[in-house]
């Protein structure tokens, strides 16, 4: 057995363990070295893989990097993150991007280019917070025109993480408006494409017309396979067969919630796991981290409620049509529904795109003693369900302490940000931001309980 635990559940994958979607990565990548590309959106869920796949990405088109022959597109690609950025206005993300894209040429080993005779240079160097529209354009313009005069045509992949993360802004329409005259019919069109990553947020604003999200390929996310699961597994080497089923049956094919498992049954040796104690750390899992399954349950939307409500009452596939049927009363379409549930890891669609199945049993249990949706529909085996009161009294003092720990972390993550100033590392404004958004899943969760106690 490896020494060092290989289940990783708080960070994104690494691209030497990413297994189950390799295939969308190489037609990503692939699109991305045509004359032609397209730019493209990849959505699910909140932990559902969203970063590892971007990172799979950087991986690929490095190494292609690496072996560009002459004449051909060299594709540099850039992890943005979005949630580190400055949220002022759109200008402070330009700034940024131009920030990253300078130091990652500057490291580069595969790019041999005098950045000081470049406008990057200039404008990095002058420590500006702000870059409008037009000066970013002006920027990658200039750093077009010398790479190609040392080397051949260069394309940026702009791989941008978290994007509904600044969708709450008013100038996030802004920035998507200038983003799709960038990649659609700009000067620069066929020298820099998207791969933005999304959950919700991202698919409203799409809804709604967004001329950005409406110019790219949009792909969604599924739950790994039993192939996957099991080629996961395999790292631990020596697997019993009944706990690589529990794994599965209790993950559903969700990537968040098999590693999670997986860590936490290494340390008591998974060659002598049991199935008895997959279903233990699964309880643990629903304790532990109820604000992430409460937040998936939110971002599904009613008409997602509805319809995952309708699949674990089914004993197998259920027809679309079907549910349409039946829908009533649910203020969003319920295709959209149906497609969040997928990518969020909480339902699959069959080969044909017309029926629909529930997995996961981790998920649905959580479902079936927390939500009032179940209670309110009778759901647990055709009988009325309700949380005892001491579950909900476990539960709270659960959060409780989680709630504790969270704003513990939160306020050493804002020391240490103050002691940076202007150059904070990204890790400490991404543990910033995801402290914050811990708290407020967690405090609307103790709300309900409360509710539910009175």
């Amino acid at each position: 057995m490896p020494k060092d635990n290989p289940f990783y559940y708080n960070l994104p994958t690494r691209p030497a363990d990413f297994v189950g979607r390799w295939p969308l990565v190489e037609e990503i990548v692939a699109d991305l070295a045509r004359p032609r590309p397209d730019s493209w959106a990849v959505i699910g869920g909140r932990r559902f893989g969203k970063s590892s796949v971007l990172k799979a990405i950087e991986a690929r088109l490095l190494k292609r990097l690496a072996h560009t022959a002459p004449g051909d597109w060299y594709i540099f690609p850039l992890v943005v993150d979005l949630k580190g950025s400055e949220t002022d206005t759109e200008q402070n993300v330009y700034a940024r991007i131009v920030r990253l894209l300078y130091r990652a040429l500057h490291r580069s080993p595969m790019v041999s280019l005098e950045l000081h005779r470049t406008r990057l240079h200039t404008v990095v160097n002058t420590q500006l917070e702000m870059l409008s529209f037009y000066q970013f354009e002006d920027t990658l313009d200039d750093l077009m025109i010398s790479f190609e005069a040392h080397h051949g045509p260069l394309r940026l992949a702009l791989l941008l993480d978290e994007v509904e993360a600044i969708t709450r802004f008013d100038w996030s329409e802004t920035l998507f408006n200038q983003l799709r005259a960038i990649i659609y019919d700009g000067p620069l069109a066929d020298m820099v494409k998207l791969v933005l990553t999304g959950a919700a947020g991202v698919t409203r604003v799409r809804h709604e017309g967004s001329p950005l999200l409406n110019a790219v390929k949009i792909i969604h996310l599924a739950a790994l396979s039993e192939t996957d699961i099991k080629i996961l597994i395999d790292r631990a080497q020596v697997v019993p067969e009944a706990v690589r089923i529990a794994v599965q049956t209790q993950s559903g094919g969700h990537p968040f919630i098999a590693q999670y498992l997986l860590h936490h049954l290494w340390h008591d040796g998974l060659a002598q796991a049991t199935p008895a104690q997959v279903e233990q750390v699964a309880h643990q899992l629903r304790r532990q981290r109820a604000a992430d399954l409460q937040g998936w349950w939110a971002a599904i939307d009613d008409s997602g409620q509805f319809a995952y409500a309708q699949l674990i009452n089914a004993d197998d596939w259920v027809d679309e049509q079907r549910l349409m049927a039946q829908a009533h009363h649910i203020t969003q379409p319920l295709d959209q529904g149906l497609a969040a549930l997928c990518y969020h890891g909480l339902a699959i669609r069959d080969p044909n795109g017309q029926r629909y199945r529930a997995v996961g049993s981790l998920f649905r249990d959580w479902f079936l003693q927390h939500t009032a949706c179940a209670r309110s529909l009778g759901i647990r085996n055709g009988e009325q369900t309700t949380s005892t009161r001491s579950e909900l009294i476990e539960e709270r003092e659960s959060l409780k302490r989680q709630l504790r720990q969270y704003r513990k972390d939160l306020l050493q993550l804002q020391e240490q940000k103050a002691q940076y100033g202007l150059n904070v590392p990204l890790d400490i404004l991404n543990g910033i931001d995801n402290a914050q958004q811990n708290i407020e899943r967690i405090e609307a969760r103790l709300k309900t309980i409360k509710a539910q106690l009175i």
